[in-house]
Order: structure tokens, then sequence, then C-alpha cells
């Protein structure tokens, strides 16, 4: 019925938040202004540990993050974009 429906919009638009979260940090840094957006970023992923949010879903975009940061380096992109996000444990 409607909950259900209702449930699966949800659990859609929790899905997306996180792959536009994954896309925000793995968009390349052209600006300071662009690192300290990413900061920002990694500590609301950070925020949303401590909410019953499925654990996939918050290793899906940390993993997103870890990959981004191994990729700059192996290219040798901006080191200003480097850095190492706090993450809160959640396993």
């Amino acid at each position: 019925g409607k909950s259900r429906d209702l449930r699966l919009a949800a659990e859609g638009a929790q899905i997306l938040a996180y792959l536009s979260a994954c896309q925000a940090m793995i968009w390349p840094v052209r600006m300071t202004a662009d690192i300290d957006d990413k900061r920002v970023m990694a500590k609301i992923i950070n925020d949303r540990a401590c909410r019953p949010d499925p654990l996939h879903q918050q290793a899906a975009v940390r993993h997103t993050v870890d990959e981004a940061i191994w990729v700059h380096r192996r290219l040798g992109l901006s080191e200003r974009a480097l850095f190492s996000p706090d993450w809160i444990e959640i396993v």
C-alpha cells in the first residue's frame, strides 16, 4: 500500500543522497574553497554515522572517498586536495 511506497521512496532518496556525497567528494579541486567544501562534506558523512543509516551505504561513500584520494595521489594531482577524513568508526 501507500506506506510501502513511502518507505521505498525514502530509501531511494537516502541512496541518492549518499551518491551525491560521493560525487561531491571525488570532484576535482580547483581552488581552496573546493577543499573546504570537501571537508564540510566529510563532516556531514561522519555525522550520519550517529544515525541508523544502513552501514553498507555509509561504507560505500567512505570507500569512494578513500579511492578518490588514492587516485589523486597516483596521478600526482593537486597536493592541496589530499587529505584523509577523520572518519568515525562505524563497525
